[in-house]
């Protein structure tokens, strides 16, 4: 199936200038399932359901939750990763805590024989990172047990209960969780990491750098298009006259 949100280059400021709060996002990932048999609907409803609640908490790129076959620009296969698994949840202190999420959009120096940084026209030259574990991770991140985004958590607890230790929770490429998404949603995959970091930021008082701790970004400057107009809402609201 083609997948019309590559057609271009995705410009998140293009594609999403709004925000839609955690319930509405709720809403829309529990609107429909994927017509799967009867046979396999509950079960796999409840898959793609926990898919999409741990792509908005966690903000990860679906890559980063399923598997993902990394290749050179000469189409050359570096490394396959499988999903994440079982083992990487484990509940705490009324928390869901999912450790070791890896940050697979990373590149690493160029570097002489020396050993030093090579510089093009003053500028730092980078390249694909071929080895699967010189890719960092994510700091732990926290899903609440209580409290209204447990919305969230829920799925991914009764979904973790049906699986065995160390078991792949998402066995599926980017390309199948692009059609799940899409179907359930009618967004792209990127609509929940975009609408879970915009609201993150609300939750962190859109300070950047507390966001840069919990996403992972490597610059900060990539996180600015996320604030939204969440102070003008505040404030709209607020205001007396």
């Amino acid at each position: 199936m083609p997948n019309p949100w590559h057609k271009t280059r995705r410009s998140v400021e293009r594609d999403y200038k709004f925000y839609d709060s955690p319930r509405v996002v709720h809403r829309k990932i529990t609107r429909t399932t994927w017509p799967y048999s009867k046979d396999n609907m509950e079960r796999l409803g409840l898959r793609d359901l926990a898919f999409m609640s741990l792509m908005y908490g966690s903000t990860c790129r679906s890559s980063e939750l399923c598997r993902y076959n990394k290749r050179s620009k000469e189409g050359v296969l570096l490394f396959s990763k499988h999903s994440v698994d079982k083992s990487q949840f484990t509940i705490e202190d009324d928390l869901l805590k999912f450790r070791e999420a890896i940050i697979l959009k990373r590149s690493e120096p160029v570097l002489d024989e020396r050993g030093s940084i090579v510089y093009v026209d003053g500028k730092q030259q980078y390249k694909t990172i071929e080895d699967l574990s010189k890719y960092p991770t994510r700091n732990e991140i926290t899903f609440p047990l209580e409290g209204s985004f447990n919305i969230f958590t829920n799925p991914i607890i009764e979904y973790l209960d049906t699986l065995d230790d160390e078991q792949e929770l998402f066995p599926f490429k980017y390309r199948r969780g692009w059609q799940i998404v899409n179907t359930v949603t009618g967004e792209m995959q990127h609509y929940l990491r975009d609408m879970g970091l915009k609201f993150y930021s609300r939750l962190l008082d859109r300070n950047l750098k507390d966001l840069q701790e919990f996403s992972g970004h490597a610059r900060i400057q990539n996180l600015m298009v996320y604030l939204g107009e969440g102070n003008l809402e505040k404030k709209i609201k607020e205001v007396k006259f």
